[in-house]
C-alpha cells in the first residue's frame, strides 16, 4: 500500500479517467456512490472481524487484503476499469485514514 500522497494522486487520476469516461455530471454521481461504497466494505470487514472476535482461523485478519479481495471478487466484473481504479484507491485511502 502506498502512502498518502500516493493513494491520493491514484484517486485523482482514477478520477479524471472516470470523467473522461462518462461526463462530469454522471461522474461525480459515480464517484459518490464509490466513496460510499468504499466506506461501506470497511464498515463490514470491521464488523465481520469483530463478530469472529475468539476463532482461531480468524484471528489475524489483513483488513485492507481483505478489501481488496472483495474489490476483486465482487466488483472486478462490474466496474469499468476507471470506475474500479478509483475504488481501490477510495478503499486504500479509506484503511489509511481509519487506522489513524
Amino acid at each position: 500500500m502506498g502512502g498518502r500522497g500516493q493513494l491520493l494522486h491514484e484517486l485523482d487520476e482514477a478520477s479524471a479517467d472516470v470523467i473522461a469516461c462518462n461526463g462530469r455530471y454522471q461522474a461525480e454521481r459515480d464517484l459518490a456512490a464509490l466513496l460510499l461504497v468504499a466506506e461501506a466494505i470497511v464498515r463490514a470487514i470491521a464488523e465481520w472481524r469483530r463478530l469472529t472476535h475468539g476463532c482461531e482461523y480468524l484471528a489475524d485478519w489483513d483488513l485492507p487484503r481483505s478489501g481488496r479481495l472483495i474489490l476483486e471478487t465482487v466488483f472486478d466484473e462490474l466496474l469499468p476499469a476507471p470506475h474500479w481504479r478509483f475504488l481501490a484507491a477510495a478503499l486504500a485511502l479509506t484503511w489509511q485514514g481509519d487506522q489513524a
